[in-house]
């Protein structure tokens, strides 16, 4: 593509990942493995919107015994009509009696991703600001 003056090059086609195939289980953007959106339990009592009123997080899609999060769908209600997937999160104490029980658990997909260092602010660790000079 050659640029001529007064004229503006042509656009390039946009490269849109399919998150969703055909079999409709969601998959990461970034590293295209399978994953679980669920909602985490909103806290009635906190400060901010976001703590009422959470957005939902991935979740690796197989179970996993590292894992410290537990998964339980929601009855439908007046904000999602059709019910939720709900994540509950364990403490270090909770999870062995959880997996003892024969119940799975499951990792926060950030921390599996193998292109966690793509997913932007969320992908970079504490103290890692770059300072513009």
């Amino acid at each position: 593509m050659e640029f001529q003056a007064g004229r503006r090059p042509e656009p390039k086609p946009k490269f849109r990942r399919r998150s969703t195939p055909d079999d409709g289980i969601a998959r990461c953007s970034f590293c295209t493995e399978k994953i679980l959106w669920a909602f985490p339990v909103p806290n009635p009592r906190a400060r901010t919107e976001a703590g009422r009123n959470p957005k939902p997080m991935p979740l690796d899609y197989a179970p996993d015994k590292l894992g410290r999060y537990t998964v339980y769908p929601e009855a439908p209600s007046a904000d999602h009509p059709q019910g939720c997937v709900r994540v509950g999160e364990l403490t270090r104490g909770q999870a062995p009696g959880w997996l003892a029980a024969g119940k799975p658990t499951y990792q926060r997909h950030f921390r599996t991703c193998a292109k966690k260092e793509e997913w932007g602010k969320l992908g970079k660790p504490y103290g890692t600001a770059t300072i513009k000079k």
